[in-house]
């Protein structure tokens, strides 16, 4: 019997099969606002840090609001103006203090001009409002290009706060990098600088965003132990159940603490799958698996999901209003319907657990590896490089990020063969035999990409033999990624199709031709040159 719901969608991006390829203007608006009072309070917490003071209270204030700004879904409106008119009372008391130390030292106060309402009942409608007028503003003052450069700023801010955050879970000391984070932010406040600086800037950036990530990676370890193969089932089990989906590990920990013993199954979904190639959460053996249908499609997986989904802490992808009611989420600020989980108090998702059906029979589906063997990539690497230095090859190629993804296998087929077999490949994407060709079956680990190039950057020069880097998965992480590969010195770097909420078309053209990254998609595979 022929099953829709194991369609793969190899040409068509999630918003194409719901109907929804656009942002609601007033998710824009809010966005404009919110950005625009974490900056402002942005440059006078580093005001008055010149001036020898510190309020990390106020500065995990904006990481956490940074994090957090996702209106990839209908607003909670007493949400919003909870945390507006927190962030518009803090801006207020910085000033306060800032103008007190100028005139105490007798200094010149460098005020930025404040353009939101000054009421302390900022709602709503002002706050849509201003943030019109605010976007409309900077489109009339700088062009276009620079104003795509500064959308890229904030997007790698808004994901370094996002690892940020979740260092914090972990209690490691990233006050400093905190600091790094809120200065390249404060960039946002200043239209005339050139693009060549802001250049700089996104590509200078990227080295923090690097290294916490580094970090990150060792606090996993630390509280996880080293990560392994394991192999995931995506089998559905007859019983009450939850469905994870994010990032934020230390939200799944402990939602699994709270429902130890309730005869609840816990499913990872999307890049929570990550979390299972750790040891420590097979601990628990209400974590069964993973519950995802091909086609990368959350909408599908929401859908047809019988029980009640958790967002985790800065979920950042686009959800349709239909699950009204099974939605809840641990971030600061919730979706309309979304019921929000305060202080990681689980009853009330509990309690939806136990009063929806569940799955009503099992079912056996798929399994897959996640995880990879360290020793046995690091002697294939070695085989690699020797064989490079014998000159049995020209170019490296490292395509991935993501094995078990929606490109067609026809797809990978004509990319390898347009490669060509004097060149060698390093896929984490698609598995084929061959002699140029190394396959790992790893799940969109970029931390694995690093620790290849870093082997191969110090055992080859790569002057003879370039690196180039294809990405086959467009996501936020993509982005921020990318200009980390950047700075790494890989000059050649493609980028599948992206869909218009992940990355707009204004935004990837300023990439592709500023920073040199090409478009790869399976319409233009036979034209473009690799």
């Amino acid at each position: 019997m022929y099953n829709f719901f194991n369609i793969e969608y190899p040409k068509a991006m999630e918003c194409l099969t719901v109907g929804k390829c656009m942002l609601d203007p007033r998710a824009l608006a809010l966005n404009e606002t919110f950005v625009y009072e974490t900056r402002q309070l942005t440059y006078y917490i580093l005001k008055i840090k010149e001036l020898g003071y510190e309020n990390l209270a106020i500065v995990n204030t904006i990481i956490k609001t940074l994090a957090s700004i996702n209106f990839g879904f209908e607003y909670q409106q007493k949400d919003i103006e909870k945390v507006l008119s927190e962030l518009h009372e803090k801006r207020k008391e910085v000033i306060v203090f800032y103008e007190n130390i100028c005139r105490q030292r007798n200094l010149d106060c460098q005020l930025l001009n404040s353009f939101q309402p000054s009421n302390e009942d900022l709602n709503i409608i002002k706050a849509i409002m201003a943030g019109e007028k605010q976007s409309i503003k900077r489109n009339t003052q700088i062009s276009s290009y620079k104003k795509n450069l500064y959308e890229i700023m904030l997007m790698i801010a808004k994901s370094t706060s996002a690892t940020l955050t979740k260092l914090d879970d972990y209690e490691i000391d990233c006050v400093a990098d905190k600091y790094k984070t809120l200065e390249f932010l404060n960039s946002l406040n200043f239209l005339n600088i050139r693009e060549e600086k802001l250049t700089k800037k996104i590509l200078d950036f990227s080295q923090t965003s690097h290294e916490l990530n580094k970090k990150l990676e060792h606090a996993y370890s630390e509280k996880y132990s080293q990560p392994t193969t394991h192999t995931v089932s995506f089998d559905e089990l007859k019983g009450k159940c939850i469905l994870v989906s994010g990032e934020n590990f230390n939200d799944l920990d402990l939602l699994l603490q709270a429902t130890e013993g309730t005869g609840i199954n816990i499913y990872t979904h999307d890049l929570m799958l990550l979390s299972q190639q750790y040891p420590y959460f097979r601990r628990y053996p209400h974590l069964v698996g993973q519950y995802q249908h091909k086609g990368n499609n959350i909408q599908l997986d929401f859908s047809t999901f019988p029980g009640p989904i958790m967002l985790t802490r800065d979920y950042s992808n686009k959800i349709d209003a239909v699950y009204r009611g099974n939605l809840f989420s641990t971030d600061i600020i919730s979706g309309k319907g979304i019921t929000r989980i305060i202080k990681h108090d689980f009853s009330k998702l509990i309690k939806c657990a136990n009063e929806t059906n569940g799955f009503i029979q099992s079912k056996k589906k798929i399994s897959i590896k996640i995880g990879v063997e360290k020793n046995k990539i690091d002697t294939q690497i070695d085989e690699m490089c020797n064989q490079f230095k014998e000159n049995k090859f020209k170019k490296l190629y490292i395509v991935g990020l993501l094995n078990y993804g929606y490109h067609s296998d026809e797809f990978f087929e004509n990319m390898y063969k347009k490669i060509g077999d004097e060149n060698y490949i390093v896929s984490l994407a698609y598995e084929k035999k061959a002699n140029n060709i190394f396959h790992i079956k790893s799940y969109y680990d970029f931390s694995l990409i690093y620790k290849i190039l870093e082997k191969i950057q110090t055992s080859l020069d790569t002057q003879q033999h370039p690196i180039k880097v294809i990405l086959t998965q467009c996501t936020n992480a993509s982005l921020s990624n990318l200009f980390i590969l950047k700075k790494l010195g890989i000059e050649d770097i493609y980028i599948t199709c992206c869909n218009v909420n992940t990355l707009n078309p204004s935004i990837l053209n300023c990439i592709k031709s500023h920073f040199n990254v090409k478009q790869i998609s399976e319409e233009n595979i036979e034209n473009i040159e690799l």
